[in-house]
């Protein structure tokens, strides 16, 4: 959640790294702890209200700033959430069922994921902060404070490894190997979800239509009864018909088959794809 707090708080990612590893003062404080107070200082009304100011009368520069803030605390809002909430104590740690760790057939050579040598790498580096936070002030070893956020967001996906044989090894966080780390088309969706056989695909050109929620998209009348004619004809055959008098239905548009075919378009899960994402609709027929 960095940069909703960066936004929030209206600091440059130089400034917020700097208070995060001890080297400058927030608020008569540094450190992450810094941050923490921040965040829970912040009046998530007033602050909504104050971006709202700015993007209404402040200089274009400014104005982006707020509308960024506007968006990420009104979404905090809706969600029952308050900035103070996006600063984790603890590190989420990915069950080993999603992370496993085997050997290849009689060879014995180890299959370990990603994740689990990333998860190593913060896990050292913890150890080596709380060992020195015993020792030294936090403003000794920034660096090292530094190495053990950077550490997390590699685990997470959000960042590169810290560790130079993992950086060789191009070891990747979890959020880049679910997505891809050259795009989505590398990505676990893309390899064994939507790479996967389709029932059929159809292609049209896109126009508004303000009848339509924003889960919902429209096709043609026609091309729906091409597309979903051996749905309708089993929903036929199932409910009693013959398949004879469920191809003659369909051929004749009567209307039994046009209630198949609207409860076809209700069941069905559809994928539309205006590159470069993708989103799930339902079909409506026009």
């Amino acid at each position: 959640m960095e940069d909703p707090i960066r936004a929030t708080l209206g600091l440059t990612k130089p400034k917020f790294e700097a208070i995060l590893a001890g080297k400058e003062e927030f608020n008569g404080m540094s450190g992450p702890s810094a941050i923490s107070q921040a965040l829970q200082n912040v009046n998530l009304d007033s602050a909504i209200d104050s971006a709202r100011a700015t993007i209404a009368s402040g200089k274009r520069s400014t104005r982006d700033l707020a509308i960024k803030r506007l968006g990420y605390l009104t979404t905090a809002k809706k969600q029952g959430l308050h900035p103070k909430d996006w600063i984790l104590t603890k590190v989420p740690v990915l069950p080993p069922a999603f992370r496993p760790v085997s050997t290849m057939g009689n060879t014995g050579r180890p299959l370990v994921d990603d994740a689990n040598y990333l998860y190593k790498e913060l896990w050292d580096t913890n150890k080596a902060v709380k060992d020195l936070s015993s020792k030294l002030d936090p403003s000794d070893y920034s660096d090292d404070i530094m190495q053990l956020y950077n550490s997390f967001k590699a685990v997470t996906g959000l960042g590169d490894p810290v560790g130079a044989k993992n950086k060789e090894k191009q070891v990747k966080g979890i959020l880049r190997t679910v997505f891809g780390p050259n795009g989505p088309k590398t990505g676990t969706v893309q390899r064994k979800l939507l790479g996967s056989t389709t029932d059929f695909v159809a292609r049209g050109v896109i126009s508004p239509d303000p009848e339509l929620t924003m889960d919902q998209v429209g096709i043609p009348e026609s091309k729906a009864w091409d597309m979903f004619k051996p749905q309708i004809v089993r929903r036929l055959v199932r409910r009693g018909a013959s398949r004879m008098d469920a191809i003659r239905a369909f051929d004749e548009k009567l209307p039994m088959a046009h209630k198949a075919l609207t409860d076809e378009m209700e069941d069905a899960v559809v994928m539309v794809n205006r590159a470069p994402t993708l989103h799930r609709f339902g079909f409506l027929a026009s």
